[in-house]
């Protein structure tokens, strides 16, 4: 998953280089769906996107990468053990980076409504706010020495972050006959976070009196 944001980070630098802004220059002047009858245009829509606004795009996947790097170390039960002071860097790693991923996210939607469709709109608007609220309710948590409900929303917080990655994962259910309403996407980011939840979460929590 890392290495997933890793990759489109940089095709995203590469898709904003010199190379591509003549083309993007000849595509500025129509609309998407104009440009989709355009050759090569409708392809690189994408970019020209990024191009203009690459802030919430850069900050977006850079977020995503310090989320999925941090959480090899701060999922890791053992390294928690070993090395406290190295669990509680990168769990503050996870948190700016997860917040920045979820800033970005609704920030991105938000500049430019008209690229998505309204069931994307009210996703990216979702899983953006859950990857704002996730850890700071996970900072909450460790701030009161809540260490299970900590744990909880760290996991939950991974979860949502992990949802775009089990698209790639679980590839074949696009090939799936199903119809046109259902969004696949949507459909594999939430069973994600419902797995995370019931597998993970639950057991985790079960038992305590006083959830916050």
């Amino acid at each position: 998953m890392g290495a997933n944001s890793a990759y489109r980070f940089y095709t995203t630098v590469q898709n904003a280089s010199a190379g591509q802004s003549e083309l993007l220059d000849n595509c500025a002047a129509f609309d998407d769906d104009e440009a989709e009858g355009e050759e090569d245009c409708g392809e690189n829509s994408t970019t020209q996107h990024h191009r203009t606004h690459p802030m919430p795009i850069l900050g977006h996947l850079l977020g995503g990468v310090l989320m999925m790097f941090a959480a090899i170390v701060n999922l890791n039960p053992s390294l928690l053990k070993r090395a406290p002071r190295l669990h509680r860097v990168s769990g503050y790693c996870f948190i700016v980076g997860s917040l920045v991923a979820g800033v970005s996210a609704v920030w991105l939607t938000a500049t430019f409504p008209e690229r998505f469709p309204w069931l994307n709109i009210f996703s990216n608007f979702l899983w953006g706010t859950l990857l704002i609220v996730c850890p700071l309710m996970a900072l909450r948590a460790i701030k009161k020495r809540n260490i299970p409900q900590h744990k909880a929303w760290m996991i939950r917080g991974f979860a949502v972050a992990a949802g775009p990655a089990m698209h790639r994962v679980l590839f074949f259910a696009y090939m799936l006959p199903l119809p046109e309403y259902i969004d696949i996407d949507f459909i594999l980011s939430l069973s994600t976070v419902l797995v995370a939840e019931l597998l993970f979460v639950r057991r985790i929590t079960r038992g305590q009196r006083k959830p916050i």
